[in-house]
């Protein structure tokens, strides 16, 4: 039977758009014991190994296995729900739009029609995420489900 954090790291790979992987790293990784905080502002994304490498993680005792599946799981629901629906992606608009207004010299123009430009094309990629994140809650990560394979597997 494949292990809860197994399934996390699953879903966590097997996304093709590494940008999206890297934000979600970052967003959940702050959180992650031990972070490096080099890894976590590294340019070039390492967070995202280092967030794929937490949740790889084949030492672990089963116990440890659903404590750390636990707790991704509540980082990356966390995260999902300032990502997750149309509603939140029209918020952090908004909060873009301020930080323009806010500073509307060339870097605060130019970051918003950065964020701007990919701002369908993200929003439509990060919802289509949660939506699957959410399949696997349902199918495989309720709590009871976490609960069963831990007692399933001592």
């Amino acid at each position: 039977m494949t292990s809860p954090l197994q399934r996390i790291s699953d879903w966590y790979t097997n996304q093709p758009d590494k940008e999206l992987k890297v934000d979600l790293a970052f967003l959940s990784g702050q959180f992650l014991p031990d972070v490096d905080e080099d890894a976590l502002l590294d340019p070039d994304g390492k967070i995202a190994d280092v967030f794929a490498s937490y949740l790889s993680d084949r030492s672990l005792s089963n116990k440890e296995v659903a404590q750390r599946a636990f707790f991704v799981k509540a980082l990356i629901e966390g995260t999902l729900t300032t990502r997750g629906t149309a509603e939140e992606w029209d918020k952090v608009k908004t909060t873009h739009e301020t930080i323009r207004d806010n500073n509307p010299d060339e870097t605060g123009i130019r970051l918003y029609n950065q964020f701007m430009s990919t701002y369908e094309q993200r929003k439509a990629a990060w919802i289509a995420w949660a939506n699957e994140w959410q399949q696997q809650v349902n199918r495989y990560l309720i709590g009871r489900g976490i609960h069963n394979w831990y007692h399933s597997n001592r």
